[in-house]
């Protein structure tokens, strides 16, 4: 059972009123009338077995005359209730300006900030996981269903012009027309972001109107908080508007800021670089199926044997050379599985592929 602080105090009020009585020049104990409770009580002696409890405010005393030892006890359980009670007020009042700081802080920790995030049917994948695994509190989602029409009275175009950030989160295909759409409900007060692969800042802010805008390139792991997102700030992007988007986006992985001339390199390698991964991870599974392993322990042992590898290379302190290293012992299992990688040309074929999505990605901007 829970005993709230309120209802101890108030217990302890309604004691202190039950032992409303002062001793007069008698030594007799009389209530504000003047009248001894004597008259209000049984007259049998302390301790008495058929000594009766007083009525109404004196029912706390079971004498009416009392001696001297016995009014001082009386007055120190009154004195101690006393001070029980001013205590339990005083810790009362520090637990509800505690409270009141708290919600004042967690107010300024997580002040809201209302997000509009594109749900057109030409909506990627990524921006479809992203919002529907994001839990950050600082987030007012706005889901939208079906294609957005910006025109007249439309209530997707409200939700922009009532939004502090827009995220634009389309094909690369598609995004010059969203912008230009948005463009009459846009304004400098907004914080424009940009997901889009391929697409220069300058390019959005020109459709856009304004240049308070921030490019963004995740990558798909943010589906499980892993994502490795690089940000770059447009021309009236301020400093906080960078720590806004890097808060939000570090809450589905880790963000890196870089200048926006290596956004393609950012594409070709963190933004394209899970699918040579996930094909990594099928052939070893593969391999590990042909050396006699079932599927399922074949796959399971691939993804995490990948994953721990990952982990030591971000946290262990060491060159991916000389991790490789301590794992290849000479003459070994490791090293002879090694020689056969660099026979077929493992290290170019990776390196081509990271320049190949780097140099479509350059192809995709229309400038």
């Amino acid at each position: 059972m829970t005993v709230k602080l309120e209802d101890v105090v108030d217990l302890l009020e309604l004691r202190i009123n039950d032992i409303d009585f002062h001793i007069d020049e008698d030594n007799v104990a009389v209530t504000p009338e003047r009248t001894p409770i004597a008259e209000q009580t049984d007259s049998r002696p302390i301790g008495s077995k058929k000594a009766k409890k007083t009525k109404g405010k004196g029912k706390a005393l079971t004498s009416a005359f009392m001696d001297d030892e016995r009014v001082e006890e009386n007055l120190r359980s009154a004195e101690r209730l006393q001070l029980m009670l001013e205590e339990g007020r005083q810790r009362r009042h520090d637990e509800i300006m505690r409270l009141k700081k708290e919600e004042m802080r967690a107010r300024e920790e997580e002040k809201e900030i209302r997000v509009f995030s594109m749900n057109t049917s030409e909506m990627t994948p990524l921006s479809k996981e992203y919002w529907r695994g994001k839990k950050q509190q600082i987030i007012q989602k706005k889901r939208l269903r079906g294609p957005l029409q910006f025109g007249g009275d439309s209530s997707e175009g409200s939700v922009v012009e009532d939004s502090d950030v827009v995220i634009f989160s389309v094909k690369p295909q598609v995004v010059k027309k969203v912008v230009l759409q948005l463009r009459p409900r846009l304004s400098e007060k907004q914080l424009l972001v940009s997901v889009v692969a391929g697409v220069k800042l300058k390019d959005l802010q020109e459709w856009a109107g304004h240049s308070r805008f921030i490019r963004v390139m995740p990558n798909t792991p943010a589906a499980v908080g892993l994502a490795a997102s690089v940000i770059s700030l447009g021309a009236a992007a301020t400093k906080d508007d960078g720590e806004l988007i890097s808060k939000l986006f570090g809450s589905i992985g880790k963000v890196w800021t870089a200048d926006e001339k290596l956004f393609d390199a950012v594409t070709g390698l963190s933004g394209s670089g899970p699918a040579y991964i996930y094909l990594a991870i099928e052939a070893l599974a593969d391999g590990g199926v042909a050396a006699g392993l079932p599927r399922e322990l074949a796959l399971g042992l691939a993804s995490q044997t990948v994953l721990g590898a990952a982990s030591m290379t971000a946290n262990a302190g060491k060159h991916p050379g000389q991790l490789k290293d301590d794992v290849a012992s000479p003459g070994g299992t490791t090293i002879a599985g090694i020689h056969e990688l660099e026979k077929a040309g493992f290290r170019g074929i990776l390196m081509n592929a990271v320049v190949a999505a780097a140099k479509r990605s350059k192809e995709l901007s229309p400038s």
